[in-house]
């Protein structure tokens, strides 16, 4: 049996990084590392604690997702990140997986589905 995947959660709403962190908390087999609100903070904070995932958002303040994945692609290369947007539209998923993402899911359609997409990641690294 492996450890828990080590997850990092970047949102700006608190409502999404608690709803993730619940379902986390849940899960014996995912553990919350860390939380950023901010694509600074993000980058900063996930050097700090090298998650195995961070699930990003696309919008945030200060520094955009997309930047912010394209940070850690150079920082934290081994770093799995899902990106986790309201913008669930082609071009949007198409940019983040060209720039490196893992899974791109819509928050609007996919939320109840990201601990099974942190899972599919956890086995991909056994």
């Amino acid at each position: 049996m492996h450890p828990p995947l080590r997850v990092f959660v970047a949102d700006d709403s608190q409502i999404i990084r608690g709803l993730i962190a619940d379902l986390l908390l849940a899960s014996d087999d995912l553990e919350l590392v860390g939380e950023a609100a901010d694509g600074v903070e993000a980058i900063t904070r996930a050097q700090e604690v090298r998650p195995e995932v961070v699930v990003l958002d696309l919008q945030m303040p200060r520094m955009s997702g997309l930047q912010a994945l394209r940070a850690l692609q150079v920082r934290l290369p081994e770093t799995k990140v899902v990106i986790l947007t309201n913008h669930g539209d082609a071009v949007y998923r198409r940019t983040c997986m060209d720039a490196g993402a893992t899974h791109f899911l819509d928050k609007s359609l996919d939320l109840d589905g990201i601990g099974d997409v942190l899972r599919q990641v956890a086995r991909a690294r056994a």
